[in-house]
């Protein structure tokens, strides 16, 4: 039981390191002034520094405290895992379109599309990419899969997801509802990666998640990005989401309700 404990708190002892380390970095690359620096190339520039600092932080990390390989882990590789990763985008894509019907039919507002260059939006989807790549190795591939070795399914996800959430608001005002989406939304990304055991399902469903939000005219997690369509609602509510965006919404709370009420009973057949 002792031996058990004390592997318990090592294992604690190495996910705050992780934890302060990353999101330390983290922080550091979020103060960045987005607005100031938003040019052809910036994004795609943003986007490959997130990933060259992450994944690098990552990489020595995992080497130096947990004397494992992160490059050659299972978890990790992509080898015959491509289309795993199309089916989680068309999983994510779909979770948001079917919430952006529901919002503009029983919400009123103006849909417009309006001027846009597709190198700006080229630029965001690959921003977007690196984002939830770097997001995914590390809060699942890494972290939930640490917890898991030593804890149940439910406080592994319960921690993970936690974690997830409260990073969407290192740098900006904490709010209850969108708060709660997230935190489903890591449960579901969680739940995911322990059926497949690989983060490549997770990473596409995070990046068109985040990607389709955007080209559909919503803020995302509380950020302006560029758009195809503009979104003019009546008024800002819980029911639209707001100035947060689709993640600050209760259709967006029911949609990942019941995508959670589906893969349990999936996973139970």
């Amino acid at each position: 039981m002792k031996t058990e404990n004390k592997k318990r708190l090592l294992l604690l002892g190495k996910v705050i390191l992780s934890i302060i380390t990353f999101y330390s970095l983290h922080i550091l690359f979020w103060s960045i002034p987005l607005d100031a620096v938003s040019t052809r190339l910036s994004f795609w520039v943003l986007g490959g520094i997130n990933v060259l600092i992450g994944f690098s932080f990552l990489v020595i990390f995992v080497k130096v405290i947990d004397r494992e390989k992160l490059l050659f882990s299972d978890w990790f590789s992509p080898k015959n895992r491509i289309k795993e990763f199309f089916i989680g985008g068309l999983l994510g894509s779909i979770c948001i379109f079917l919430g952006f019907l529901i919002i503009i039919n029983l919400n009123w507002n103006q849909v417009a599309t309006g001027y846009f260059r597709l190198d700006y939006l080229l630029g965001v989807l690959f921003y977007w990419l690196c984002g939830a790549f770097l997001e995914e190795v590390y809060l699942r591939g890494y972290l939930l899969r640490k917890l898991l070795e030593n804890f149940s399914p439910l406080i592994s996800l319960s921690l993970s997801s936690l974690i997830f959430s409260l990073s969407h608001f290192i740098t900006s005002e904490i709010a209850i509802l969108p708060m709660i989406n997230i935190f489903l939304i890591g449960i579901l990304l969680g739940l995911l990666f322990i059926k497949t055991k690989n983060i490549w399902l997770v990473t596409g469903f995070h990046f068109l998640w985040n990607e389709v939000q955007s080209i559909l005219g919503f803020n995302v997690s509380g950020g302006e990005y560029p758009r195809i369509l503009y979104l003019n609602f009546e008024s800002m509510n819980l029911f639209n989401g707001g100035d947060f965006g689709f993640e600050g919404s209760y259709v967006c709370t029911i949609i990942i309700l019941l995508a959670l009420c589906f893969l349990y009973k999936k996973s139970n057949r």
